[in-house]
C-alpha cells in the first residue's frame, strides 16, 4: 500500500498503525476464497492496518494490495489543524 502512495504525511513516509486480531468468515454460494473452503467457517490471525491515504488513491491502494476476494475497509475523512 505504501508503493501506491498510502501512509504519507508531510515529511514522513510508511506511516501506519497495525493491530493483530482474529478474523472469521464463511465463504458461501459462488465465493472464490483466497483462504478457506466453501461453507466452512475459517478463522485466522489478521492485521488491521490504519493509515493516511489521499482520497483519489483509496480504491487503487486497497484493491491492488489486498489478497481477499471481498475487501472490507473503512474511510474516515481527516483534516489538518
Amino acid at each position: 500500500m505504501f508503493d501506491a502512495g498510502a501512509g504519507q504525511f508531510d515529511n514522513y513516509k510508511q506511516c501506519a498503525w497495525q493491530t493483530v486480531g482474529t478474523g472469521q468468515f464463511k465463504p458461501v454460494n459462488n465465493a472464490s476464497p483466497a483462504i478457506g473452503k466453501l461453507n466452512k467457517v475459517e478463522t485466522l490471525e489478521e492485521l488491521k492496518v490504519e493509515m493516511l491515504c489521499a482520497k483519489e488513491n483509496i480504491e487503487q491502494v486497497v484493491k491492488h494490495s489486498h489478497p481477499y476476494e471481498q475487501v472490507a475497509y473503512f474511510v474516515l475523512k481527516t483534516e489538518a489543524l
